[in-house]
């Protein structure tokens, strides 16, 4: 996303997931917010925010467990959208200024991850889990004298903390 302008230092992003299991396997769903700037470099115009949220659904498996800590991996598949603030910017050409609309885009996400957790009084977990999600955007750039249409693959590396309960049903 360097290419493109985007501000790609790591900040901090925050969600909320929802899982069901049996034994060492789960299920669930998982919100996730994180946001950035793009730079257009257009004079007299602000750099646009942009605010990706993501909904996803989330397997995962204890893979190894001693003395109540605990490896699980995980793979997960949704949908991302990203919107712009403004969603629209100035663009001088040279004659009469023109309008661009930053469309808001949704395209599919999916990501694997490892998680570490430890046992906390009561029925509570804490945790660290890392992950890397990929998806689509297509993409346009100039190459020369000319306009480059293509369609390119992302990825994003995310580091959570966690603070998870468990109820016995």
């Amino acid at each position: 996303m360097a290419d493109y302008q985007w501000e790609v230092r790591p900040h901090v992003a925050w969600g909320a997931q929802v899982f069901v299991g049996s034994g060492p396997f789960a299920a669930g769903i998982r919100w996730w917010h994180s946001s950035t700037t793009q730079s257009l470099g257009l004079s007299g115009q602000p750099d646009p925010d942009v605010r990706a949220n993501s909904l996803e659904l989330v397997a995962r498996a204890r893979m190894l467990a001693w003395r109540g800590l605990s490896i699980h991996a995980s793979a997960s598949g949704g949908r991302i959208g990203l919107r712009w603030s403004p969603d629209h910017v100035t663009v001088s050409t040279g004659g009469t200024p023109m309008e661009v609309a930053l469309a808001p885009i949704h395209e599919w996400v999916g990501g694997a991850g490892l998680a570490f957790e430890a046992p906390l009084p009561g029925d509570w977990f804490a945790g660290l889990e890392g992950e890397r999600r990929v998806f689509a955007l297509d993409t346009a750039h100039r190459s020369g004298s000319g306009v480059t249409y293509d369609r390119e693959t992302f990825g994003d590396w995310s580091a959570r903390v966690s603070l998870r309960r468990a109820w016995n049903l």
